[in-house]
Formats: structure tokens, sequence, C-alpha cells
């Protein structure tokens, strides 16, 4: 192991894919605060369930967590609908929550309750068991409630995955930490189901074609919104704020230029050149060759000397 060693494009992207799966160290942290809010809740009322339906439980979380968004629902036995109202039950929450935790809010625009942590949110909302796979939770306005079938969604992505070969939910991640590297521009299920709709019916052969395809579909649209799979009365907002469409649609642009010109150089052998690109499309996040090199010490168990020279090689050339 004398030479230095080049890296594919292909196994940058196999890298990038397992470093932003969300590690077990997340996860613990979440399901901990999941259940301080359990516990926390059960001083006042006994009878009820939390559940994580969203990201979190579709595996697409990326890390590092900073910003993030969780859902969590507050759910209790369906034949106590009708003696609260969804408003009662999220001031109620509100109220009780105040007590255990600092910066409460309530998002009536959004039927939700925000409960900041160190570096993600719960969003909180009430609802409802059903006999069904899916929930009760507040309709639009708070104007009464309504089926959302989240587990139901689920299965579907599940299943899409399965066609896929397991790539689709790393596309989805690969797709929300390009888009956090882009100031989060657009809302990060809106990413998740443009993703699965953009793919469905196309054969993914490699994450960068994949990409390419998705990036000049959201070329397309123009409307940035969708509707809720889990209940399709519920529209999602493509873009945190309308007013950064010029900035997403800027964001799409360069993004499909520079995968296609990655994948053509590529195609033509320019390996070193593509994969610069890729790393400058998304930046801190796709790995670098010391990233690479560092993975293959470990994955290889290369020791001693040769471990020593490849690690000063890669931090001099990165100097």
């Amino acid at each position: 192991m004398s030479e230095r060693r080049q890296f594919t494009v292909k196994q940058g992207f196999e890298l990038f894919s397992n470093r932003i799966e969300l590690p077990l160290v997340e996860y613990t942290a979440i399901a901990s605060r999941q259940a301080d809010i359990e516990a926390h809740l059960r001083q006042f009322v006994t009878s009820f369930t939390t559940v994580l339906p969203g990201a979190f439980s579709r595996r697409t979380l990326v890390t590092p967590l900073d910003g993030c968004s969780i859902d969590l629902y507050v759910l209790f036995k369906q034949e106590h609908r009708n003696r609260f109202s969804p408003l009662a039950l999220l001031n109620k929450l509100l109220l009780t929550l105040k007590d255990r935790y600092d910066n409460v809010s309530l998002l009536q625009k959004h039927n939700v309750v925000v409960v900041p942590f160190e570096n993600f949110v719960f969003r909180i909302k009430p609802g409802f068991l059903t006999e069904k796979k899916s929930y009760l939770v507040p309709a639009h306005a708070c104007s009464g409630w309504t089926e959302y079938n989240s587990l139901g969604y689920k299965e579907d992505l599940d299943t899409a995955n399965s066609i896929h070969k397991g790539r689709l939910i790393p596309l989805i991640r690969m797709m929300k930490i390009w888009n956090h590297t882009n100031d989060n521009v657009f809302n990060d299920y809106y990413l998740e189901i443009f993703v699965k709709e953009q793919l469905t019916g196309i054969a993914v052969t490699s994450y960068p074609q994949a990409l390419r395809h998705i990036f000049k579909a959201g070329m397309r649209e123009t409307a940035y919104k969708i509707n809720d799979p889990a209940n399709l009365a519920f529209e999602i907002e493509g873009l945190r704020d309308i007013l950064s469409l010029v900035s997403a649609m800027r964001a799409l642009q360069q993004a499909y230029r520079l995968a296609d010109v990655a994948l053509k150089l590529d195609a033509c052998g320019d390996t070193g050149r593509a994969y610069d690109i890729w790393r400058k499309l998304i930046p801190g996040s796709f790995p670098s060759e010391l990233d690479m090199i560092i993975s293959d010490i470990k994955n290889l168990n290369i020791g001693g000397a040769e471990a020593l020279r490849l690690m000063q090689q890669a931090y001099a050339d990165h100097s």
C-alpha cells in the first residue's frame, strides 16, 4: 500500500449514506426526552400513550439533529373524543408542559405545542387511538378531529424502499442534508414525500443519477405544495417561507447543473474532479479524501506504519 489511494464516487456515496444515518446515541436521546415527557404527563393523567409517528419512525431523520423538528403524539382512548375539543386539549398540554419545560409555545396554525431541547424540538399534538391503523388528530383550524393514517404511509414508504433495494430512505436523507446546507429552504417532510413520488416507477441504479433526477424534477415544480399521503385533506407546504422561493429555485438549478457535470466527468473517467464536485454540492457532509482514508483504516484493519503514512499523506493534502 505504498501508492496513493484513489476513491470512486460510488465509494464516497456509500460512506456518505452511512454517516448521515441517525446514530444510536441520538436515537437514545430522542427516546429519553419522550420518556421524560411521558413521566411528567403521568402525574396528571394516566390513560394515554405517546408515539413518534414521523421521520423518527420512518428512519428518515438525519444527523446531526441540530434544528430538527420531531413529531410526538399524545394519544388518548377514542371514547373520550367527544369530551374535548382539539383546542382545549392543546391548551391543556401547553399549560401542563410549561410546568416542566422552558420556552414551551403553542403554534395554533399548525395545531402543535412546541417543546424545545438542546438540539431539536418536539412538535406535540393531542389525539386519539382508533381501531384502525390511524389516529384522530386536530383538523384544520382545530375545527374537529380527523383521521390521520401515519402508519399506512410508513408501510407504503417501507414497501417503496424495498422496491428500490433499500436505496430510497438513504436518498431521502441525502436530500435532507442537501437542504440543510441550503438554509433549510424546504420543509423536510415535503422533501420526503417528493423524493418518494419522483422515484415511483424508476429504477434507482446509483445515488448520483437518482439525485440528478430529483434535482431536475424539483426545477419543474411551481407550487411546491403536496398532499399529505396520511390524510389527503392536509396540504404540505414545500417551502418554509414563501419568500425563499427564488433561493430554492436557484439552489435546485445549481444542484442539477453540478450533478450533471459530475456524472459526465465520472463517465469519462475523471473521477477526481467528479468527486470534488459532489463535495462542493453537499459541503461539509459528503466525505473528503481524509474521511475515506480514515474509513479504510478502520474497515481494513490497517495499522502501524502504513496507517500513519496514509494519515500523514491525507493531512498534508488537506493542509
